[in-house]
């Protein structure tokens, strides 16, 4: 009887009703877990619906109920992050530790500072950022991503932009999720243009990162359904230098010499010819006269059974000849040609 007038107390925020319950029975809040069938405690309905002078009172009696969980493992502050209650949020980070309550996750796997920037609380935000900057780089457990991947999924530009304020590195800006996707791929998936925008001009965002496919943002671009947002996207990234991976030059491998294998024929004729130039160099010494024309003449036909052996093995290369080896990602292509070497 008494835990129900307590929680009806708590649902319209009557300090003047808890006080009498405490004075009837003042173990009543430590009670609350005997046979309770109720899944929260007064404190959270309280937190929940923002009844700041109700919680302040409950607090005053027992603090640590801040840290209680209910059936979805959420804190008191959840819920009045949720809801965007910020007098209700200082209230409790003023009377348990601040790094544990805002790296509590729920069953979703989200601490208060996830909800805060999926719901758009900006207020709650900056306020919990204040007493836990570190929390914010605390994944969602089960899931994947960032925070900032939670503001980029629920359009929270506003949040993200308060977030990077207060931590802007590379690594953080740059973090991908299970997908390989950065929060660029994201933003220009959802063809959230001002998202595009403000992470190219205000952070160090990478703007030709790949995904789990290998695709920069203008290939998930590409792919996409079009819109009339496409050219304002293509332009912005093209202005920061953004393209495809096709257009992406291939780093070139240094090639391996080997020998040169010409056929019976070629190889007997050159041999001839470069035994009659030694022979000829022999003479020199008996006939300096014009040595100097043939040794311009010997040169020339090194020089031309060089380039003659190197075309030779260019045409009939050991192992065979294929055209190209790649995949195709011409637009014009309704779908992608890949050519394997040794196929047709």
């Amino acid at each position: 009887m008494e835990s129900s007038l307590l929680y009806q107390a708590a649902r319209e925020g009557k300090v003047a009703a808890l006080r009498e319950l405490l004075q009837l029975d003042n173990l009543i809040l430590d009670k609350l877990f005997i046979n309770n069938s109720f899944s929260e405690t007064p404190l959270h309905v309280a937190a929940m619906l923002g009844h700041v002078d109700f919680v302040k009172e409950i607090l005053n009696h027992k603090p640590d109920l801040a840290k209680e969980l209910d059936m979805c493992r959420c804190t008191p502050l959840h819920l009045a992050v949720a809801n965007g209650h910020l007098e209700t949020v200082k209230l409790l980070l003023s009377v348990v530790d601040c790094e544990l309550l805002c790296t509590s996750w729920d069953e979703e796997g989200r601490n208060p500072l996830h909800l805060a920037a999926m719901r758009g609380r900006i207020d709650v935000l900056r306020e919990l950022l204040k007493v836990a900057p570190k929390a914010c780089q605390v994944g969602l457990k089960g899931q994947s991503g960032t925070i900032l991947h939670v503001c980029v999924r629920h359009n929270q530009l506003e949040a993200m932009k308060v977030l990077v304020d207060v931590i802007d590195n590379y690594q953080f800006v740059n973090a991908k999720d299970d997908y390989g996707m950065t929060i660029l791929h994201l933003a220009v998936t959802h063809k959230q243009i001002e998202t595009v925008k403000f992470l190219l001009t205000n952070t160090k965002i990478e703007v030709n990162a790949v995904n789990a496919n290998m695709f920069t943002s203008l290939d998930i671009l590409a792919q996409s359904q079009r819109s009339e947002k496409d050219f304002d996207i293509v332009e912005s990234l093209r202005s920061y230098g953004a393209s495809r991976t096709i257009d992406q030059p291939v780093p070139m491998k240094r090639p391996i010499i080997r020998d040169v294998i010409a056929s019976p024929e070629i190889r007997n004729d050159h041999v001839h010819q470069i035994q009659k130039i030694q022979k000829d160099n022999n003479k020199e010494t008996k006939n300096p006269e014009g040595w100097l024309v043939r040794k311009r003449e010997s040169l020339m036909i090194v020089a031309s059974l060089i380039a003659t052996m190197a075309f030779q093995a260019g045409i009939s290369p050991p192992g065979g000849l294929w055209e190209d080896h790649g995949t195709s990602y011409d637009e014009s292509i309704s779908k992608n040609v890949t050519h394997v070497a040794g196929s047709q």
